[in-house]
């Protein structure tokens, strides 16, 4: 199968815009469900827009993801690259975590899951951090599904940040990354513009 960059859809044949559309069908069908097919992650907060031709559209995130698709051809390199937390989450397609920049230390880490908890640890370090954390969890305690709470029997996949505290991390990675950043970290005023992550 042969891929093309975002930029050259309009640029394709008929066959060849078929033949791309049929494979993400096939991804979709795969997945159980229905992914964007630029960053092949579920729909960002539920909600697409569509490329290509009114026949053979494509379901994308809606002003999101745009700069990588699911279909172009994965960045080789073996060299580690490092980006800052507050980066646009498609700089991270194709790539997995290795390790997390904290004070100009360097923590080892083997997924996306790993990348949450380390940081999150690193936060509450801070003491006026640390009482926020709580404040906040407090808060989302009453949700259905709370990013924050003591009781991981009730979350699906459970992070412990401390005693009696636990984060959801049954996310994808680019949702990992806004729930630190926009729900966690900026009500909590914590400054993470120099937490910087490696990944190859």
């Amino acid at each position: 199968m042969t891929y093309y960059l975002t930029n050259a859809w309009d640029n394709l044949t008929q066959e060849e815009k078929t033949a791309v559309v049929e494979q993400a069908r096939k991804a979709q069908d795969k997945a159980n469900r229905t992914i964007c097919l630029w960053c092949g992650e579920l729909l960002h907060n539920g909600e697409c827009d569509y490329t290509g031709s009114y026949q053979h559209k494509r379901e994308i995130c809606k002003n999101y993801c745009k700069g990588v698709r699911y279909f172009d051809m994965p960045r080789q390199t073996n060299t580690p690259i490092t980006h800052p937390l507050y980066a646009n989450p498609s700089e991270f397609v194709g790539y997995e975590p290795v390790a997390v920049m904290l004070n100009n230390e360097s923590l080892p880490v083997a997924s996306w899951k790993e990348v949450y908890q380390t940081v999150l640890q690193y936060c509450i370090q801070d003491f006026a951090c640390s009482e926020r954390l709580v404040a906040l969890k407090c808060s989302m305690s009453t949700q259905k599904q709370p990013l924050l709470s003591s009781k991981p029997d009730e979350m699906n996949c459970p992070v412990e940040i401390c005693e009696d505290l636990y984060a959801e991390a049954d996310y994808s990675f680019h949702i990992l990354l806004q729930n630190l950043t926009d729900r966690i970290f900026t009500p909590i005023e914590f400054n993470f513009y120099d937490i910087k992550i490696i990944v190859q």
